[in-house]
Order: structure tokens, then sequence, then C-alpha cells
């Protein structure tokens, strides 16, 4: 299955560069359905660039629930569902 995510365009680009190699979602009733629930369902993501007609697909290494990293958008000490794209897993 295909997960469909917005991104600003800051991070469009950086996944798209290969700078970024996972997204993240808070921990909210919506993001657990919508990707907690279905983590082993979901084996890629097609990232939109904003609102605009750009995507890049790319595939699911893991999901799994840890920190971010703040220059990557993330909040300090705050938990988030984290996607990790394929050939970022290091």
């Amino acid at each position: 299955m295909t997960l469909h995510l917005v991104l600003k365009y800051k991070y469009f680009d950086m996944i798209a560069a290969g700078v970024k190699p996972e997204e993240y979602r808070e921990r909210t009733d919506y993001w657990t359905k919508r990707i907690w629930e279905r983590r082993g369902e979901i084996d890629s993501v097609c990232f939109h660039r904003g609102y605009s007609s750009v995507t890049i697909k790319r595939r699911v290494f893991a999901i799994v629930e840890d920190a971010g990293m703040e220059e990557w958008g993330a909040e300090p000490q705050t938990l988030y569902y984290v996607i990790k794209l394929e050939g970022g897993e290091k």
C-alpha cells in the first residue's frame, strides 16, 4: 500500500536530495489510524511537494516510534511515528 503525504517544500527537497532519510508524523489519533495501525501494509510513500503536482515515491524500510532530528523538523524530546525510507536505515 502506498501512503500519500504532503510536505513543505523544504522537507520534500531534502528527501528528494537524499539528505533526509525519514519523515515524521505526530502521534495523534488521526496518524495512529492512518500510519501506526497500518504499518504492516505500508510499503511505499508518495511525497507531494506542497499541493503542487510534483511528487516522488520512496520505499519504506520501517515505521517506528522514536524521537526525530530537530534539523529535519522534529521538536526536541517529542516522540513521533518515524517513517524510515529505504536506503536511509543507517
